[in-house]
C-alpha cells in the first residue's frame, strides 16, 4: 500500500502532467455544488465541489473540494480519504488539475477551498506541493497555505487583495 511519505518522494511535476489525466465525468451541476466522476483501473473516484459557506471568511463565489474513493466511501466513510494504494498518484493527480481547470474555466472567478486531516502530516506535505504547483499549471490563479492548519486555498489573482483581507479578518 502507498503511504503518503512514498507518494511524497514521487515528483510532482510528474504528478501534475494533464498527459496522465483520466477522462472525468460531470454528474451533477447545481449551483451550490458540482460532482465529477472518473475510474482508474477498478477505483471510481468522486470529486465534490461545494459551495463554501463561511460565515466567518466572507469571500463570494467560493467551494470546497473533495475527492475520494466512491466504492470505499460505501462501505466506511471513515476509510474514502485514504490512498487506495494502487500506484496511481499521477493519473489521480493530474485528474484533479484537469477537474479544477474545468470547473474554474465554468464557474469563473472561483476560490477553491481543500484540506487535509490536521493529524496526516504527510496529507498536509502533499496538499502543500499539490497548491503550489495547481497555482503554476492554472494561468491568472494564485495558491497559498491558510492560517487555519492543513487547510489550502486556489484563488484568482486579480482577488489577491480581497483574499488577503478575509484572511486577516478570518485570523
Amino acid at each position: 500500500m502507498s503511504t503518503f511519505a512514498s507518494i511524497l518522494k514521487e515528483e510532482m511535476s510528474d504528478t501534475l502532467n494533464t498527459k496522465n489525466a483520466v477522462k472525468a465525468f460531470k454528474e451533477l451541476d447545481r449551483p451550490n455544488n458540482v460532482m465529477f466522476k472518473f475510474d482508474i483501473g477498478d477505483v471510481r473516484y468522486k470529486v465534490k465541489f461545494n459551495k463554501f459557506n463561511n460565515n466567518d471568511l466572507k469571500l463570494d463565489n467560493s467551494y470546497e473540494v473533495s475527492f475520494y474513493d466512491l466504492d470505499n466511501y460505501r462501505k466506511n466513510k471513515d476509510k474514502a480519504f485514504e490512498p487506495t494504494g494502487k500506484g496511481n498518484v499521477s493519473k489521480v493527480f493530474s485528474t484533479m488539475l484537469s477537474i479544477i481547470k474545468r470547473f474554474i474555466n465554468e464557474k469563473n472567478n472561483s476560490i477553491i477551498f481543500f484540506a487535509a486531516n490536521s493529524d496526516e502530516k504527510g496529507r498536509s506535505k502533499l496538499y502543500t506541493r499539490f497548491t503550489k504547483q495547481v497555482s503554476s499549471f492554472i494561468s491568472g490563479y494564485n495558491g497559498k497555505t491558510l492560517p487555519v492548519s492543513s487547510a489550502y486555498i486556489l484563488y484568482p489573482s486579480k482577488r489577491e487583495d480581497e483574499v488577503n483581507k478575509a484572511l486577516k479578518d478570518f485570523a
